[in-house]
């Protein structure tokens, strides 16, 4: 069954900016050509954003905004900003609900933003005072890190902007065409970028840049940021080449500490759980992630004296981390280790787009076991082919206690839950569920969510870890769909290889 969903990119554009150097055939500049008038209110996050450069340069860019202080842009578009004007709740350009300026705009980039290639093209902008929430002005959901197993191709896309020349919000109705597709037209195509078909004329073009890319699922009834418009082709909007957009699910993790702390990122959290006792999940793993000069959250389990199991979305890109052992509050571990990158070991068919073979492991230094740090049993080998449907389990970990919490939780949080079958699963998430998967039912919100991941599901019965936390629905932990995990089962032999670990 194909996944019912609309993709929106609303830009707002004035003047767009240009990187002529390009021999790659970019265009960053946008502005949507064959659109029709956006309705007031109808994108609530689409914002516009007046760049002040040196030497008196002004360009206009699209924005996100993702919280009441946070936005998301393009790198090109505010690597030089030395002032930003912020128009927030318009579909006339010129007439916002409100107005923000700003000559010392903070502005954190993707530490791998390259201007030469285009890579990375993503950063966080924060507002010097807050969004003032109306029906006009509200934040889009952000994905979880791990929604980047959608691809999202031959849905239908929405693109928006309002140019100089109607002064108003405009959008146009297109579909997301495959990267491989894509590359026919660039041959820089990356895992992160995602393309949207044009060959109608109608696309996103100069101004455009840093304007959102929505998915709007219908059967879950809610609007999901998953990509920022990046570059088309500088021979012109209007010539049916794609556009290209970054994959916002796959930067997410790498575009702002700051932001991350209070945004939908690896950050993990159990909804609705209860308080750990001292010592009652010994074998319980904090990992805190370093992505150049931004950091994330992330769950494990300590396997071995010497291994944390977790998950590859957490430690994919990772330049280090600090593991946390022996930890019920957050930030008083028994042990913290620093651990380069050097010692993960990533499954080598991890797929990010897909999420297959989400599992990773993490070399530290010994440890001696105590009441407070010990490891988790994995499941028996001859327990390949258990399905464990209708076996109550135990979810763990650190974070946010509700979607609308804006910290990770101090406390070590837990959760009792029950396995669904893998049929039952694939109703919510289709295709994307596979053998290696496990997922629970997350009746009255009680669920995992990101930033949990990584972390460990164990048996209630007998602590056995079978699990460890992959990923949920985008609409939020709280609305009853599944949890989704790896299945430990399935990786028995690798983790055997790589560590001589086995039961």
């Amino acid at each position: 069954m194909q996944i019912r969903s609309v993709l929106v990119s609303l830009l707002i554009v004035i003047q767009g900016r240009s990187i002529a150097s390009l021999d790659l055939g970019h265009a960053v500049d946008g502005r949507i050509a064959g659109g029709d008038l956006a309705v007031v209110n109808q994108f609530p996050y689409q914002v516009g954003l007046s760049i002040e450069e040196p030497n008196d340069l002004f360009s206009w860019c699209g924005a996100s905004l993702i919280s009441d202080r946070y936005l998301l842009t393009a790198a090109h578009c505010v690597e030089k900003a030395v002032a930003i004007t912020y128009y927030l709740g318009g579909v006339q350009r010129l007439e916002p609900r409100q107005l923000i300026r700003t000559t010392n705009p903070e502005v954190n980039l993707h530490p791998g933003w390259n201007c030469e290639t285009l890579e990375n093209d993503i950063a966080v902008l924060r507002l010097p005072e807050d969004a003032t929430f109306c029906d006009s002005i509200r934040p889009i959901r952000l994905p979880g890190i791990s929604s980047s197993h959608l691809s999202y191709d031959y849905v239908p896309a929405i693109a928006s902007e309002s140019a100089v020349l109607s002064n108003t919000l405009r959008y146009v109705v297109r579909f997301v065409e495959s990267n491989e597709d894509c590359r026919f037209s660039y041959s820089n195509i990356q895992q992160s970028n995602i393309c949207m078909d044009t060959t109608s004329g109608k696309s996103t073009c100069h101004g455009d840049s840093g304007g959102p890319l929505v998915f709007e699922d219908r059967t879950l009834n809610t609007d999901v940021l998953i990509g920022i418009t990046s570059y088309g082709k500088k021979s012109g909007c209007t010539k049916g080449y794609p556009s290209v957009l970054v994959v916002f699910a796959l930067a997410l993790a790498y575009a702002s500490g700051s932001a991350l702390r209070s945004l939908d990122g690896p950050g993990g959290r159990i909804t609705h759980g209860e308080d750990a006792r001292t010592d009652q999940f010994p074998y319980q793993v904090g990992l805190s992630l370093k992505i150049g000069s931004a950091s994330a959250w992330c769950g494990g389990s300590l396997i071995g004296n010497e291994w944390v199991l977790t998950a590859a979305h957490c430690t994919d890109g990772v330049d280090s981390v600090e593991v946390y052992l022996g930890s019920t509050v957050r930030s008083s571990p028994k042990v913290k280790h620093h651990v380069s990158k050097d010692h993960i070991i990533i499954h080598a068919d991890w797929n990010s787009r897909t999420l297959r073979n989400d599992i990773s492991l993490i070399r530290i230094p010994r440890v001696e076991y105590s009441a407070a740090i010990h490891n988790v049993e994995l499941p028996k080998r001859e327990s390949h082919y258990a399905s464990y449907d209708g076996d109550e389990v135990i979810a763990s970990g650190w974070g946010r206690t509700s979607d609308d919490a804006t910290a990770v939780a101090a406390h070590l949080q837990y959760a009792h839950m029950k396995v669904i079958s893998n049929s039952e699963c694939k109703r919510t998430y289709y295709t994307t569920i596979r053998d290696s998967n496990i997922c629970v039912s997350t009746p009255a919100g009680v669920s995992t969510c990101n930033g949990d991941s990584g972390g460990p599901l164990v048996l209630s019965t007998d602590k056995v870890q079978v699990g460890l936390t992959s990923f949920g629905s985008a609409a939020g932990c709280e609305k009853e769909y599944p949890a989704v995990f790896t299945r430990t089962t399935s990786y028995l032999d690798w983790i055997h290889e790589h560590t001589g670990i086995s039961r």
